[in-house]
């Protein structure tokens, strides 16, 4: 089944990666206030680098999304797999299962009961950037962030780490006023501020790391 992608998805298209709230020690941070140049940029880099040390990497993650205009948050919880080669897979529990894999090309929605539907990627070029910035932090190539955003970055005690990006596509503006991802040797956090003045944040945790993708993550990629 072919299907449209709806904005919700565009945005969370790049959560998968990404997905993150900030830790604590950025809680009072300006990270907006400090452009990724000279140093700053090195140590971006080697933050990067250090994400991609695994073909897959795994775990969990909590969402929680705060709708200004209703003054109400929704929470959602489940598992996620991100895949140099494959992209990245959203599997949510709660409060209703439900799955979600990104490609370059392809975004395949699961439902509860099995059902399947497919967004062709070239429909959308929004998407398109998102999946490609994805796979630019996942292997470390900062160059690509560069080219589609405003990058700011700042590095604190025990080696933590807070990366801002401003999106330069005035069409991805129109969804997207700004992400700030944090976390240490792993993301940890996520928070994206919409145009509206919603945000989402997302909380990372139980990294694991693999060669490869599960037979079921794999089935959950697939079109079948």
């Amino acid at each position: 089944m072919r299907a449209k992608a709806p904005r919700l998805l565009v945005v969370a298209a790049f959560f998968v990666f990404g997905s993150f709230a900030a830790p604590a020690v950025f809680a009072q941070s300006d990270v907006f206030s400090k452009p990724a140049t000279g140093d700053s940029r090195a140590e971006l880099e080697r933050s990067c680098a250090a994400l991609s040390r695994s073909p897959v990497m795994r775990g969990s993650f909590t969402q929680r999304r705060e709708i200004k205009k209703l003054g109400r948050s929704l929470v959602s919880s489940g598992r996620f797999a991100l895949s140099r080669a494959d992209g990245m897979l959203w599997d949510t529990r709660k409060p209703f299962p439900s799955a979600m894999a990104l490609t370059d090309s392809r975004i395949v929605q699961t439902s509860g009961q099995g059902k399947k539907s497919v967004i062709d990627a070239r429909e959308n070029p929004s998407f398109q950037q998102f999946a490609d910035t994805i796979r630019s932090v996942f292997s470390g190539d900062v160059d690509a962030l560069f080219a589609r955003f405003e990058v700011f970055f700042v590095s604190g005690p025990d080696g933590a780490w807070e990366l801002g990006l401003i999106p330069k596509d005035a069409t991805i503006k129109q969804a997207i006023s700004s992400m700030r991802l944090s976390g240490k040797a792993n993301v940890e956090g996520f928070v994206l501020l919409e145009p509206s003045g919603d945000t989402v944040t997302y909380r990372f945790a139980d990294h694991s790391f693999s060669e490869a993708l599960t037979d079921d993550e794999r089935k959950l990629f697939s079109d079948r």
